[in-house]
């Protein structure tokens, strides 16, 4: 396993280059066969979840679309100031997204 210490200007975040250089440095990989691997997997994900399936990595967690329904918020006064309106209610769209949860075991 890569050693994820030391990470460039000290963040504790990832870009997908730094992934890429990572996963690259630890499978011996070039860094072109990483990329190919990890777009194929980004853009497989979201096409998988949008018909209705799930994607579970085993002992790292599964990927879903979630769907929330339409609704009706009620706006205080601070929240009628902020999106300058005199309504007291604001219609919410129904939306879907993609949603992951990790596993028990990550």
């Amino acid at each position: 396993m890569a050693n994820l210490r030391g990470i460039k200007g000290g963040k504790n975040n990832l870009t997908k280059k730094d992934l890429v250089d990572f996963v690259a440095k630890d499978t011996k990989l070039t860094k072109k066969d990483v990329k190919g691997v990890l777009d194929s997997l980004f853009s497989t994900i979201p096409e998988i979840t949008k018909s209705g399936g799930y994607v579970t990595i085993a002992g790292f967690g599964t990927f879903k679309e979630n769907k929330t329904k339409a609704r009706t918020m009620t706006l205080t006064a601070k929240q009628r100031k902020m999106f300058n309106t005199t309504a007291k209610t604001k219609k919410i769209t129904a939306k879907k997204h993609l949603s992951f949860s990790s596993s028990k075991t990550y």
